[in-house]
């Protein structure tokens, strides 16, 4: 930093001097200016290179026209600054194509100047491919980063026609012609590898805008020219020849299960998971950390595990979610990984489903304490959920407890006095063993305010189950006076059992009923809190900005009114002398 900072203070002496000696309007300036502006927003200082970088450019329009390769490059290089500005400001990837909710003005008058800045770099490249042959200019790889990085800016504001249009110039110098393309025959074998990256983010584009068949089109190209680039032995300008096959089969697979295709997104996520492993041995030590991951795997095992729930294949998605969290325990900080209570979440569910209610109750339990630890709010849906399968858990043990045993009991009190435990293998981490033990958990949840089944239940409710649990524990009269004999001579009637036993089980669903209620209207109050707080900072924002312009605009008519003040005030000096 102080290197930098030396040389941006001799850069500015040097601009000093060329200035005195050859006017601000020359080239040697612009330059000089240029390289300030590199250094600065190396430093990040991008808004004060931003501004030195307009002054050049301004300049060498002046000097040099606006068809010289230096003002082409001048323009790509504030515009780039301009995409990485609105990447900070947005908490996303510059490569991401996604639209963006919620833009503010200050984020979209970026937006329009980096689109002004790249059209203005068009003219200088147009030119400079008009001296070759038309052979030569079958593929023009510059032309087509600006039309495919205007088209990423198109579809972060939203604008779907345009960005397509400007998709399909990037094909076209990319070597890829459109009509190639709608008719599906790709026979050329020159094409700029770049354009198999535009196919995915057509994807990307397709299925944030709900066009989910026009989606997994745009995948299945992707897909091809993959293949053909892999035969010809070429890779794209990000070396991201060996990752774009995972994003784009989970794409696809994302789009399948939009369209109830569960089948095929479940291909599709197993495809991406064999293009993973595939990747592992050709991908270099850094991109390999990124993209190959244990996390990265084990995300993609879990898509599998949820796309098998949705075809109601439990015990597969089983052995899927169970290599998720066994692949996901191999990390050191796993216990710290926020896809770990995510899982747990799974394979409580799938527990459940298997009515494994014991194990439910391990696994849950210990997704809740997961996720209380890493500070997620209470009323995130994730959090509602595993509340509420704990729930579940809770009052279908207890009503096997009360069909398969002698004495009736409290389903709260079975379970706090202690429960059958069994060994759940997959919780065990190399750090140490989560806390799995259901008679410390079920303990503590069942005093909880949130896990109580009886949290929303009206005291009337409340009476009457416990009335009915009462008559059942309670002994007869005529028992009591018989100690020494047989209990069978006075049996308690099986038909008031059974319907006391049917009156249990319709209370404790109203009570399962009135809590996911509860739980849902939580999860909606979060949800519009939410949604008001980014409404609210929005117009802030945008009202800040048209304060600035009305502000800007008042200083400019006093400005203009004390001009004429002066004016009228030296004319009438004038006539005076």
């Amino acid at each position: 930093d102080a290197a930098r900072k030396q040389a941006i203070a001799c850069a500015r002496r040097l601009t000093r001097t060329e200035r005195d000696s050859l006017g601000e309007q020359s080239y040697a300036v612009a330059r000089l200016k240029l390289k300030i502006a590199k250094l600065q927003c190396e430093g990040g200082n991008m808004e004060g290179g931003l501004d030195d970088a307009e002054e050049a450019i301004m300049t060498l329009k002046s000097v040099l026209g606006e068809k010289h390769s230096l003002l082409g490059a001048s323009c790509i290089f504030s515009a780039t600054v301009y995409e990485k500005r609105i990447s900070l400001a947005t908490s996303t990837p510059v490569t991401c194509p996604k639209p963006l909710k919620q833009l503010t003005s200050y984020c979209k008058s970026m937006m329009n100047r980096a689109l002004e800045l790249y059209a203005d770099a068009l003219e200088p490249l147009t030119f400079k491919y008009s001296y070759r042959s038309a052979e030569e200019n079958e593929v023009q790889p510059e032309i087509g980063d600006i039309f495919h990085r205007i088209g990423r800016i198109y579809s972060k504001k939203g604008s779907h026609s345009s960005a397509v249009d400007a998709y399909r110039r990037a094909f076209e110098a990319y070597g890829v012609p459109w009509n190639a393309i709608k008719s599906g025959t790709i026979n050329r074998t020159d094409f700029h590898p770049n354009a198999a990256i535009i196919w995915y983010e057509l994807a990307e584009l397709h299925f944030a805008t709900n066009e989910y068949g026009d989606s997994i089109h745009a995948c299945e190209k992707t897909m091809e020219l993959i293949l053909m680039l892999r035969s010809l032995g070429k890779s794209t300008s990000n070396d991201s020849i060996e990752t774009l096959p995972i994003l784009t089969c989970q794409v696809a697979a994302a789009s399948y299960t939009a369209l109830h295709r569960h089948p095929d997104s479940t291909r599709s996520y197993q495809k991406a998971l064999s293009e993973l492993k595939k990747a592992r041995s050709s991908l270099s030590s850094s991109d390999r950390g990124k993209w190959l991951g244990t996390n990265e795997e084990s995300k993609i095992l879990r898509k599998i595990g949820r796309s098998l729930l949705r075809e109601v294949k439990v015990e597969e998605a089983k052995i899927y979610f169970v290599d998720a969290l066994r692949v996901l325990r191999s990390s050191a900080d796993n216990e710290k990984c926020a896809e770990l209570p995510g899982i747990l979440l799974d394979i409580g569910d799938v527990h459940l489903r298997l009515e494994e209610f014991h194990d439910a109750l391990k696994v849950l339990g210990s997704c809740i304490k997961l996720y209380a630890d890493q500070g997620v709010p209470e009323y995130d849906s994730n959090v509602e959920r595993a509340r509420q399968l704990f729930d579940d858990a809770q009052c279908s043990l207890s009503n096997g407890l009360n069909k398969s045993t002698e004495k009736s009991h409290h389903p709260i009190r079975v379970l706090s006095a202690g429960s059958p435990t069994s060994d759940v293998s997959l919780l065990q981490t190399p750090a140490g063993t989560l806390p799995t033990t259901s008679t410390a958990m079920c303990s503590t949840l069942s005093s909880n305010r949130h896990i109580s089944c009886n949290e929303t239940v009206s005291k009337s409710g409340k009476k009457q189950l416990q009335s009915l649990l009462d008559e059942l524990t309670e002994e007869s009269p005529a028992d009591e006076m018989k100690t020494d004999t047989s209990t069978s001579h006075n049996p308690v009637p099986s038909g008031k059992i059974m319907h006391q036993e049917e009156e249990i089980v319709k209370l404790t669903t109203s009570l399962k009923l009135l809590s996911a209620e509860l739980r849902d209207s939580k999860i909606e109050l979060a949800r519009l809190k939410e949604s008001h707080q980014n409404e609210i900072s929005a117009n802030v924002a945008d009202l800040s900005d048209s304060c600035k312009q009305q502000s800007v605009q008042e200083i400019t008519k006093l400005k203009d009114s004390h001009a004429r003040e002066l004016q009228s005030l030296q004319t009438k000096l004038d006539d005076a002398n």
